[in-house]
């Protein structure tokens, strides 16, 4: 394969989608209007803290964390004496040191419930009826302010303390009577799990914090044009470009793999996106009961299929026009049967070639 002239994927497979987030990242980092929009230093670091994952997530992820701590704590209270917490601590206030930290849980728990109740309806409801009044585009803004806000995120993590510090709360092991060696692992995980949800605390109540500036800031009509101008730099601006490189580029995939193999003048083809007529055979077919969208091909793999379907091709005499035609759209909703490959003459794909070709092109349950 010639790397300097095949340059149309990222990745090992040649992911198109990761091709164009490169070319699109590239193009934020070199284009000053863009960089002018970007987010300070501390909401970035913000939103990456408040992290992207869903709320069930996100729960899931604690519980591995709770399972690792109880196995590292097992490992430290049974081999490593030196680092045993009552050697530190007299036995007889183990207890009481117990009971403080989760009073302290009890308070972390108050303190995230009450900012949840108080501060998101009043400031959701606040937002809301100054969009309305104002007759600005609703739908628009409204998304516009939540994803700017970080709404959804700060919701998810603080409901998902909530839910934590809760059960924590109302474990009922924790009344029972124990052995000094069961409380010392009971005194190693509840130091652990308070220091870790006063971060977690912490990072809600800057969210919030951001969550509430950022809605103060949304009723004043220059704060929502800048915010729609930033969020257009930062969000629209690159969807657009992504969209539509990776439409021009998947079109003219074949001129950029193979160039004159495959030109105007040719009685080869290979085509992307369009070319399956009445004329054409299928080659692979997939079904799919849910709606679909492409929104990935591994270039490489399809370079591969076509560099050995041309391999073939060149053992006959091809003075009739032969095409191979991969003809699904990208980002275009689809269900049922779905043609991936099919052709024109030439040689029939293998079962090698029809399984990589499955594998090539990435299809996502369409979520709307």
């Amino acid at each position: 394969m010639d790397n300097e002239k095949y340059k149309i994927g990222g990745g090992i497979f040649g992911s198109l989608s990761k091709h164009v987030a490169r070319i699109v990242k590239e193009h934020q980092h070199s284009n000053m209007a863009l960089i002018a929009e970007r987010y300070t230093l501390g909401a970035k670091l913000l939103s990456n803290l408040l992290g992207k994952d869903s709320l069930i997530k996100l729960l899931f992820l604690y519980i591995i964390f709770l399972i690792l701590l109880l196995i590292l704590e097992k490992c430290i209270v049974y081999n490593f004496w030196y680092f045993r917490i009552d050697l530190i601590i007299e036995k007889d206030k183990i207890d009481q040191v117990i009971n403080v930290l989760s009073v302290i849980n009890t308070v972390f728990l108050t303190v995230q419930v009450t900012m949840i109740a108080l501060i998101f309806p009043v400031a959701i409801a606040l937002v809301t009826f100054l969009v309305e009044r104002q007759g600005a585009s609703s739908d628009t803004d409204i998304q516009l302010y939540y994803k700017e806000s970080f709404a959804y995120d700060v919701g998810r993590n603080s409901i998902s303390l909530v839910v934590i510090l809760s059960f924590i709360a109302f474990w009922p092991s924790q009344y029972l009577p124990s052995s000094p060696q069961i409380r010392t692992i009971n005194l190693f995980t509840t130091s652990v799990l308070s220091i870790v949800h006063l971060l977690w605390l912490s990072i809600n109540i800057f969210g919030i914090w951001y969550f509430l500036k950022t809605s103060l800031n949304f009723v004043q009509p220059t704060s929502r044009a800048k915010l729609r101008k930033r969020f257009a730099s930062i969000h629209v601006v690159p969807r657009e470009i992504a969209h539509n490189l990776m439409q021009n580029i998947y079109l003219n995939s074949s001129n950029l793999m193979f160039g004159e193999t495959v030109s105007r003048g040719s009685n080869i083809k290979i085509m992307f996106g369009h070319g399956y007529g009445l004329q054409t055979k299928p080659e692979v077919i997939v079904n799919f009961r849910h709606p679909v969208r492409l929104v990935d091909v591994r270039m490489r793999v399809v370079y591969f299929i076509c560099k050995r379907w041309l391999s073939k091709l060149d053992k006959h005499n091809h003075e009739t026009k032969d095409f191979i035609t991969f003809p699904t759209e990208l980002d275009v909703v689809t269900s049922g049967d779905i043609i991936l490959c099919a052709r024109s003459g030439g040689p029939a794909l293998n079962h090698l070639d029809k399984i990589l070709v499955k594998f090539a092109f990435r299809f996502e349950r369409d979520k709307k």
